[in-house]
C-alpha cells in the first residue's frame, strides 16, 4: 500500500490516483489519506484522517520467462517462491465482505437488514453497483459510457451511520459537462436524511471534500423517497 498523507489533498492528485491504481502491472495499492486538524482549548491538536479516495482491488500481475516461453501467473499464486526477506515485510490483508456480509455483521434490526437487502437490490435496478470492502458498503454509479464510477453512498462501520461526499458529485458532473444544479438538487434533497449538525464534522455543506452522515433508520423508514432522489441523479446524467 503506498499512500499520500498530508493536511489537503488536491483534485489533480486524486485524478493521479484514480489512473495508477487502474494500471494492473503496479505493484502496490494507492492511496490518499487527508488529516483535517482541529486545535484544543488546552492547546492541544486533534488530527482526525481520512481516506479521500477509495482503493479498489486489482488483480496485479508479472511475466516469468522459462526456457524460451513466457508464462503470466498472478502474484497471489507464486507466494511459495518469495524470500523470507520477502515473507517478513508482508502483513495478512483482512478480507473484502460480500455485501450481505455486511448487513449480517451490522447492528441493524432483523427487519430493517430486510429492508437493507431490498435497498440494495434497487440501487442496482436503477444502474448502480453495490460493493463493499473491509469494513464498508459503498454504492457507485457505473455506466458503460463513463470512465468514472464514483461513490455516491457509504455505510459505515455496523450500519451505524451512511455518508456522502459532496465533492464526489460535483467532480462527476463537472467531468463530463453537466450542470451542478443536478447536484445541488440531490444534496438538498438529502438534508432530510443528516444526523443532526452536531453530530457532523462540518455544517452541510461547508465542505465539498467532507463527509456528511445520514440516518440509516431514516432511510430505511422512507426507503421509496430515498430511492428517488438517486433515481433522479441518475437520470439526469444518462
Amino acid at each position: 500500500l503506498l499512500m499520500i498523507v498530508g493536511d489537503g489533498i488536491r483534485e489533480g492528485v486524486e485524478k493521479m490516483s484514480e489512473f495508477l491504481n487502474q494500471n494492473p502491472t503496479m505493484q502496490y495499492h494507492f492511496a490518499l489519506c487527508e488529516l483535517e486538524v482541529y486545535k484544543l482549548e488546552n492547546g492541544q491538536r486533534l488530527v482526525v484522517p481520512q481516506l479521500t479516495t477509495k482503493t479498489e482491488l486489482v488483480e496485479r500481475s508479472f511475466i516469468r520467462i522459462e526456457g524460451i516461453g513466457a508464462a503470466v501467473a498472478s502474484m497471489e499464486t507464486n507466494t511459495e517462491e518469495m524470500s523470507e526477506s520477502e515473507h517478513a515485510i508482508t502483513t495478512e490483508k483482512k478480507p473484502y465482505m460480500t455485501p450481505e456480509q455486511w448487513i449480517e455483521q451490522s447492528v441493524l434490526s432483523d427487519n430493517n437488514k430486510s429492508a437493507m437487502r431490498e435497498l440494495i437490490e434497487d440501487f442496482e435496478s436503477l444502474g448502480y453497483t453495490v460493493g463493499s470492502g473491509t469494513a464498508d458498503l459503498n454504492v457507485k454509479v457505473r455506466l458503460p459510457q463513463y470512465k468514472i464510477s464514483p461513490a455516491v453512498l457509504w455505510g459505515f462501520g455496523k450500519g451505524e451511520a451512511f455518508g456522502i461526499q459532496p465533492f464526489k458529485f460535483y467532480n462527476f458532473v463537472k467531468e463530463y459537462g453537466f450542470s451542478t444544479a443536478i447536484v445541488d438538487k440531490l444534496l438538498e434533497s438529502l438534508k432530510p436524511y443528516l444526523f443532526p449538525n452536531e453530530k457532523q464534522k462540518n455544517i452541510p455543506y461547508d465542505n465539498e471534500k467532507g463527509y456528511y452522515w445520514l440516518n440509516p433508520i431514516a432511510i430505511l423508514e422512507h426507503k421509496e423517497e430515498f430511492l428517488s432522489i438517486y433515481e433522479n441523479f441518475i437520470s439526469n446524467i444518462q
